[in-house]
């Protein structure tokens, strides 16, 4: 990243760097000291208003001239009031470091959801907390940690923003996992990690699967989502793409604006597609929102906007961007909202997470012997999708229930799992680092989060968005923060909640949004069955490099690392440009290894774009740590 900070001890005292952008009111990087404890964070805190009501008068009365303008003073607050527990309490997009000079300690956390990236390292007589880790690595090739890539080759999700290990993709640097603290003693040179968030633990049994008593309460608290997401006297923009999430969250925003929430007005940002069939009628979608709305909707035209065009110029990333295809039209949003002056950009994304969960209580029916049932619940899903039972039956049911024997492992040019070997990892790689067992450990983590099939998928599927490399990498350097309202803590335990009773529900495209907004979403958007796909503009982008991506994989330092064969991998891009791979799936594997190829090929640039601070702050001098 860009902008950050770097938190560190070295025997000559501590001191905190600070990148790219100064400290500022409404900015992402903050600091505030307060007696010999300093915190800086980079990122937001929400729903400050609960946090300083619980705190102590005495607590309010040293720091609360300074909460509004710097949330990092409230941050300390929380950690003076009530010591690591404290701040458990904060809820925002964060990464914070603490250095407490009282007890010779650091203390880093993330958010729930991985908000922004925190690493730390202990190297010698030194010890450092940061937001980036480029730095710590003066020969990045010869640094790399292969275990860590095996873990990124096998993972099935093309969402994964960063792996929730801790564990990164050099040796001797660890990552602080989201929703996990970390404790760092240096007088024993002792470190600890605590994950203080469990995902299951957070679901909220509404008690009731009735429409009427749910809808209210989901729309209150999708509404506070977007309002604290809002900052008083700024500008906000909003992803409008037609669909019901993202619509929804554009709508509540211009409340929020009307309210003095933010500075208005709204500034809508549009894709508009016109070449490719399944898209192009998402403009009837977008135009009804405007028109019914009154928000003016700038429309960026992303018929030029190539999926895979990404891989051309990215900027220096930490470790592969997975998702890295799709990089072209992140950017140009990115863009039309610093042009426009806003500082947030609030999204859809997440509404799909927590509204769209798969019907895999039919696993659950098959796992207890309830075959008759099981089938009688895949040949009603079947009608309502218009396609074989059986399809339903293995998708949401066989898959998740299937004996590991029965499974394939191995994966070819024709046929891949999310959880196989791909067919171009060298059988050597897979052997040395236990891809199989890999694969198998994948496969039965989905399971794992909740004893209800369906809500485990769903939990893993959130464990799976944990970062957000496009507000780290294409924003933050702008100063802008990305939002996503439906990934809200509050939001996702009350809504995996209300699943639990709204199993007959599916064929309905989002009941419970739909409901919930029904006074304030176009009736055209609010009875959607369906939204477009990206399957045209996914295989038009990937013909249209193909060339740019052969020549990088050729380019790359491939041999070196011993991992993937070059010619087999080159096959797989030729028949996917075709058209003959039809597996998202296998596509997925493909991409996220693509992603891979490009993080190694720019790892010689890195010593050319080393971090420089733009500003160094000495919090504590002396010449060891005991006399502090």
């Amino acid at each position: 990243m860009k902008t950050g900070f770097c938190l560190s001890y070295s025997p000559d005292g501590v001191y905190l760097e600070l990148f790219g952008n100064r400290q500022n009111d409404s900015g992402l990087l903050h600091y505030y000291s307060y007696g010999k404890v300093t915190a800086v964070m980079m990122g937001r805190i929400y729903y400050q208003n609960d946090l300083v009501s619980l705190l102590p008068k005495q607590i309010l009365k040293n720091y609360s001239l300074v909460f509004r303008t710097n949330p990092a003073a409230l941050v300390l607050a929380t950690f003076d009031a009530w010591g690591k527990d404290g701040l458990i309490r904060c809820e925002g997009d964060y990464s914070i470091a603490i250095w407490d000079g009282n007890t010779q300690e650091f203390i880093g956390i993330r958010d729930p959801l991985g908000g922004y990236p925190l690493f730390w390292t202990q190297q010698k007589n030194r010890f450092s907390l940061s937001t980036c880790l480029r730095q710590f690595v003066p020969d990045p090739v010869n640094s790399i940690n292969l275990e860590y890539l095996a873990r990124y080759v096998m993972d099935p999700s093309i969402a994964t923003q960063q792996l929730s290990y801790r564990d990164t993709a050099f040796r001797g640097i660890q990552r602080v996992n989201a929703g996990t603290l970390l404790l760092a003693n240096i007088l024993l040179q002792q470190t600890r990690e605590i994950p203080y968030w469990n995902w299951a633990e957070q679901i909220n049994d509404p008690g009731t699967g009735r429409m009427d008593e749910l809808a209210p309460t989901f729309r209150s608290l999708l509404s506070e989502a977007v309002n604290e997401r809002l900052v008083p006297h700024k500008t906000v923009a909003t992803h409008f793409s037609g669909g019901m999430d993202s619509t929804s969250v554009g709508l509540l925003a211009q409340d929020g604006v009307k309210l003095g929430r933010s500075a208005g007005p709204v500034r809508a940002i549009a894709l508009v597609y016109k070449s490719f069939i399944n898209l192009s009628h998402e403009s009837t979608y977008i135009d009804c929102a405007e028109q019914e709305s009154g928000i003016a909707i700038e429309r960026l035209n992303a018929d030029e906007l190539y999926i895979f065009d990404g891989f051309n110029d990215p900027p220096i990333h930490d470790e592969p961007w997975a998702n890295l295809s799709f990089m072209s039209t992140e950017r140009a949003m990115i863009d039309a909202a610093e042009r426009s002056g806003a500082e947030t950009i609030l999204t859809g994304v997440g509404g799909d997470h927590i509204l769209d969960i798969p019907p895999c209580h039919i696993a659950d029916l098959l796992r207890k012997g309830n075959i008759f049932s099981a089938w009688k619940e895949a040949s009603q899903l079947a009608e309502i999708f218009n396609c074989g039972v059986w399809t339903m039956l293995y998708q949401f049911g066989i898959e998740y229930v299937l004996p590991i024997r029965f499974r394939q492992w191995e994966g070819s040019l024709t046929s891949m799992s999310e959880y196989c070997i791909p067919p171009w990892i060298l059988p050597s790689f897979a052997n040395e680092y236990n891809l199989r067992d890999r694969g198998i450990e994948n496969l039965r983590r989905v399971s794992s989060f909740h004893s209800s099939t369906a809500l485990s998928v769903a939990l893993s599927t959130i464990a799976n968005r944990n970062g957000d490399v496009n507000r780290w990498y294409l924003a933050a350097p702008k100063n802008i923060h990305i939002a996503h309202p439906f990934l809200d803590p509050r939001m996702i335990g009350f809504t995996l909640g209300c699943s639990i009773h709204m199993t007959d529900c599916f064929g309905s495209h989002k009941p419970l949004l739909a409901e919930a907004m029904r006074d304030i979403l176009p009736e055209k958007i609010r009875q959607r069955k369906d939204k477009g796909n990206f399957n045209e503009a996914y295989m038009f982008g990937l013909s249209h490099n193909v060339g740019r991506l052969e020549r990088m994989i050729r380019e790359a330092p491939l041999d070196e690392i011993g991992l993937i064969n070059r010619k087999i991998l080159i096959q797989y891009l030729h028949r996917a440009a075709l058209g003959a791979i039809q597996s998202s799936k296998s596509l997925g594997r493909f991409q996220k290894t693509l992603s891979l190829v490009k993080w190694l090929s720019q790892l010689h640039y890195w010593n050319s774009n080393r971090l420089i601070p733009t500003q160094i702050i000495p919090i504590d001098k002396y010449n060891n740590p005991s006399s502090g």
